[in-house]
């Protein structure tokens, strides 16, 4: 190509950033991707000053991302904000942005290949990592992290990642599952007096839901059954069901035995 054939013979010319520029993006245009990947990488590592060269930094994460090479589109963001010449914010905040992204993808793939103890250790340390830079993709990384424990059969580390997910998300929209979830998790182990408290939150948060009602008899029971009778009476309204819940954690007792 011409354009070769000038930044050859003429690689200190103030045009040649823009020259090889125009060559990068011809080439991304015609899904040359390679030689494109490469040109840009060249724009940016010679001439990280010109203005193009943080144009060519997002074409060539656009290149990497095309193929879902998340691994390599890491290293290049790292590198790109390493980069001392490309200081201009708007930049580095779409390379941040791009880069805990792609953090993320790269554990959904650990994630897809049921390596379900390793993905949810990951989820945990990208909340640590990048939790307080993006709420939504902290709030997706806890989530993720206790159903990935969940499949690993990590109960303890499944319930206690969805409690702290309910202490610090309160207004998700997956709150409600969750803490079904939960409440469950208490009742598999026996814990009633958290059971208890779990299935009474959700009702009182969740008052019109198909399993609110199901929540609070449950709640009443597991009062009861965890010497709460006081709170079993409230929940229930009235004293004269006692007798009845008795009876029933009695029958359960006797199952359990």
């Amino acid at each position: 190509m011409i354009g070769d054939e000038f930044l050859s013979q003429y690689p200190q010319d103030k045009k040649a950033p823009e020259v090889l520029f125009q060559m990068a993006y011809l080439r991304y245009l015609h899904h040359d991707n390679k030689l494109a990947y490469q040109s840009f990488w060249k724009l940016v590592q010679k001439y990280p000053a010109h203005t193009t060269a943080t144009y060519a930094g997002l074409l060539l994460l656009d290149i990497l991302n095309q193929k879902s090479d998340y691994s390599n589109m890491i290293a290049a963001c790292k590198k790109l904000l390493s980069t001392s010449q490309l200081t201009q914010e708007k930049f580095k905040g779409e390379v941040s942005d791009i880069l805990r992204k792609s953090e993320l993808q790269q554990i959904a793939a650990l994630e897809a290949d049921k390596q379900y103890e390793a993905a949810g250790k990951a989820y945990l340390a990208y909340d640590q990592k990048y939790g307080s830079q993006d709420l939504a993709l902290k709030e997706k990384a806890l989530f993720n992290a206790a159903a990935c424990f969940s499949q690993a059969g990590d109960s303890e580390k499944a319930l206690g990642t969805r409690e702290a997910f309910l202490k610090q998300f309160p207004q998700s929209k997956l709150r409600a599952d969750l803490l079904l979830q939960v409440a469950k998790s208490y009742e598999a182990i026996t814990d009633f007096a958290k059971a208890a408290h779990y299935f009474e939150l959700f009702h009182r948060e969740y008052p019109q839901h198909a399993q609110s009602q199901e929540s609070l008899r449950l709640a009443g029971f597991y009062f009861w059954g965890s010497g709460q009778r006081d709170r079993a009476e409230q929940t229930f309204g009235i004293s004269k069901k006692i007798p009845r819940l008795q009876r029933h954690h009695q029958q359960r007792s006797t199952r359990i035995l």
